[in-house]
This record gives C-alpha cells, sequence and structure tokens, in this order.
C-alpha cells in the first residue's frame, strides 16, 4: 500500500489568528498609552493566548497519513488516532472537511476519553470523526481509492 499524506487545513486559523493579533496589537498599542482599564485588559491578555495557540497548530498541523497499511490521523496538540486501513468503513470530502467513519472502535489505538468522543460524534454527525483538511483533490481521491482497495 503506497504512502498518502493528507494535510489540515491552515487557511481559517490563519486568517483568524490575524485577526486576534490585530485586536491584541490595537489594545497592546492603547494599554501603553495608557488608555486601557479593567476588563479590556484581561481581554487583551486572552487574545494574545488565542495567538499563542493557534501559532501552535500552524506549527503543528493536523493531517491523515496511510502508511503500511495503517491508517493515522493526527489532530491538535498531539491527539490523534492509528487503526488498520481495512477498519476504515467511510471517508467523504465535504465542505472542506474529512469525514471518517470505522466498522470497529476497538481496533482503534486511541486513549479511552477520545474513543468515547468518537462513539459521541456518531450519534451527533453520523461520522466518527471530522477534520479540516487542505483542499487537494488528486491526494483525497488517492488516499479514498487506496482506502477502499482490499489488501493482498
Amino acid at each position: 500500500m503506497e504512502d498518502i499524506t493528507l494535510k489540515g487545513s491552515r487557511r481559517n486559523i490563519l486568517l483568524i489568528a490575524l485577526l486576534d493579533l490585530a485586536l491584541m496589537g490595537y489594545n497592546g498599542w492603547r494599554w501603553s498609552q495608557g488608555d486601557l482599564r479593567g476588563s479590556t485588559k484581561a481581554l487583551t491578555i486572552f487574545f494574545g493566548l488565542l495567538v499563542l495557540v493557534k501559532a501552535m497548530i500552524l506549527i503543528w498541523p493536523s493531517y491523515l497519513r496511510l502508511s503500511g497499511g495503517r491508517l493515522q490521523v493526527r489532530m491538535s496538540f498531539g491527539m490523534g488516532l492509528t487503526t488498520p486501513a481495512e477498519n476504515v468503513e467511510s471517508l467523504e470530502f465535504v465542505a472542506g472537511k474529512a469525514r471518517m467513519s470505522f466498522h470497529d472502535l476497538a481496533q482503534v489505538e486511541a486513549s479511552p476519553s477520545f474513543r468515547n468522543m468518537l462513539q459521541q460524534n456518531l450519534s451527533r454527525r453520523r461520522c466518527h470523526l471530522e477534520l479540516p483538511v487542505a483542499n487537494d483533490p488528486e491526494t483525497s481521491r488517492r488516499l479514498r481509492e487506496a482506502l477502499q482497495r482490499k489488501p493482498d
């Protein structure tokens, strides 16, 4: 089975991070001029923390990787899962998101709380996992076809 990697989408996170950075910069400038008081100072610190979190997401993006007969999914902040490729029941690409369902959650290697979240997602979203991915139709097609093939 070929190695295929589909990276997560960074565009939306980057746009929102730039907006947060602009708000933080404006409030920071007003703070330095003595024009900022009370809860607005806390809001400026909050925007600073959001910028740091989004920078981490941009540095370590999410991805779907098919390698060695296993599907690896990496999400933000080190969360992720691995499962045999044969365990993937469906993989759809809709509106910039990869939507996945699995045959058997017991075969998904993840923390128990993450597996519980997957089960809850199935009842709410009709899929176990939704992951924003880059719009790369060719890689998406190759990944979907590789997962549909039966192992030799």
